[in-house]
């Protein structure tokens, strides 16, 4: 081989640079090309040789290039990762709102981005063409619990692109609030439980209440011992820093105080919503992590249930410790919601759901099931409810109205079990709900007919819930 590219080299000629073969095909071309004659013709012919390997390798780059074209034109209907559409078309709504965004497509004869709509059943119609450096917009003006459909799609100089796949969402009047204490996270998802509008991570919260006068939201923060207020952009507000992990939280409002359930002192602590302490009472029993109170405004009232110990308390709002009556007939009482319309409150237990009106009667309701959670309407009073029969474990969820008269009405009869947490939503149209189902870790979002309307994955099954 030596020789043969010192002849090549002694002509006068460029080298022709070639792949070497493998090393069995080398040793056979080698004893046909080591002859004299061979060597030659090689070198009379070199010239042609190498215009035709250079014209090769210049029409391979030729194919290469158009196909890399093809393939990495975002506009090509076949490309694998846009199809001819504007990649990360994303909708979230706040209110009457509906916000839409999506990726820039980054080529030079781009114009304009086209927006398509569609109500109901109504066909798609091009909502509005905005500029090529444009990739957010607002939908103002949207009427609630009407379902609205966004395609998008980009427009060049010389083509329109595909539109993109169909998003679905469904304004209405409340945003939705999750804390998620095992996952560590909080949550702000759109009406119809199906889109997140942004979410706080490495927290431990294990209540969490929206603050209507403020307009923000509180949540008990275990693990940091603190309780923190949150605009709905999550920016910090405010902190207070407590002695103790807080297991639940309840806000008076009206009065503008924060009552704080601290796990292993054993005590309620309450606070201004500017931070300053005010003062506390001593729970005259144990209690545990899953014990829960509530504030009943119409009473002025606080409510404790501890399900270890089966015992209720209530208390005066000034936490007078002469006020303290308690109540040990229930079994397991956990979740409480006080009862907006008559006063007093409604906890779920295993002894069924109970209802203490203003005066402390009480009222036992669905003792055959161990109730898991409940949910009262803010407007009306009706108490959803979420619980599992003792003899057969079937799952129910349904309806208690004690206005104008009581009424019990079934939603579900095991058509979703393991479900323990569940929120009333209030709708222009009727009263939806959404419900935490164990093993799926899915939120599932239901109207005021008990149709599903939205979904999201990757929750526990033990959350906690506030509407915006």
């Amino acid at each position: 081989m030596n020789n043969l590219h010192r002849k090549i080299k002694a002509s006068g000629s460029p080298l022709l640079h070639v792949k070497l073969a493998p090393r069995n095909e080398m040793k056979n071309s080698l004893r046909f090309l080591v002859s004299g004659e061979s060597v030659k013709k090689f070198v009379r012919k070199h010239h042609y040789i190498q215009k035709s390997v250079m014209l090769l390798i210049l029409c391979s780059l030729v194919f290469i290039s158009c196909s890399e074209r093809s393939r990495d034109n975002p506009f090509d209907p076949n490309n694998p990762v846009t199809r001819g559409a504007p990649t990360g078309f994303r909708i979230t709504s706040n209110r009457h709102t509906v916000t839409l965004e999506w990726n820039p497509i980054d080529v030079s004869e781009l114009t304009s981005y086209k927006l398509h709509r569609g109500i109901n059943d109504s066909t798609l119609n091009e909502l509005v063409e905005v500029d090529s450096k444009t990739t957010l917009y607002y939908d103002s003006n949207l009427i609630y619990d009407n379902t609205y459909y966004y395609s998008i799609q980009g427009i060049t100089e010389f083509d329109d692109g595909n539109l993109s796949l169909l998003e679905k969402i469904i304004p209405g009047n409340y945003n939705i609030w999750i804390a998620d204490y095992w996952n560590g996270t909080v949550w702000r998802i759109s009406y119809d439980g199906a889109h997140s509008m942004g979410s706080l991570y490495n927290i431990s919260p294990k209540e969490i209440v929206y603050n209507p006068k403020t307009k923000s939201i509180w949540i008990a923060d275990y693990w940091s011992r603190n309780v923190i207020e949150i605009s709905p952009e999550f920016s910090q507000i405010r902190e207070i820093l407590l002695p103790d992990m807080p297991i639940d939280m309840a806000i008076d409002t009206t009065g503008g105080i924060i009552y704080t359930l601290l796990w292993k002192n054993r005590i309620i602590q309450t606070y201004s919503i500017e931070g300053v302490y005010k003062n506390s009472v001593t729970i005259p029993f144990s209690i545990s992590k899953n014990s829960s109170i509530v504030y009943d405004e119409k009473c002025s009232t606080l409510w404790l249930s501890e399900p270890v110990n089966s015992v209720l308390m209530r208390i005066s709002s000034d936490l007078d410790s002469n006020s303290i009556a308690q109540y040990t007939q229930f079994d397991n009482p956990r979740k409480m919601e006080p009862d907006p319309i008559n006063g007093g409150t409604w906890i779920a237990s295993n002894s069924g759901i109970i209802h203490f009106n203003s005066d402390s009667v009480i009222t036992l309701y669905k003792t055959d099931y161990s109730i898991m959670d409940i949910s009262v309407h803010p407007g009306n009073g009706d108490c959803y409810y979420i619980g599992r029969r003792k003899t057969d474990n079937n799952w129910i969820v349904g309806k208690i109205a004690i206005i104008p008269v009581v009424q019990d009405s079934i939603i579900f009869n095991n058509s979703y079990p393991n479900v323990y947490s569940i929120q009333v939503i209030p709708g222009s149209t009727g009263t939806g709900f959404i419900l935490s189902q164990a093993g799926t870790g899915k939120l599932l979002r239901f109207d005021y007919l008990g149709r599903l309307i939205g979904e999201m994955s990757y929750f526990d099954w033990d959350l906690d819930f506030a509407l915006e």
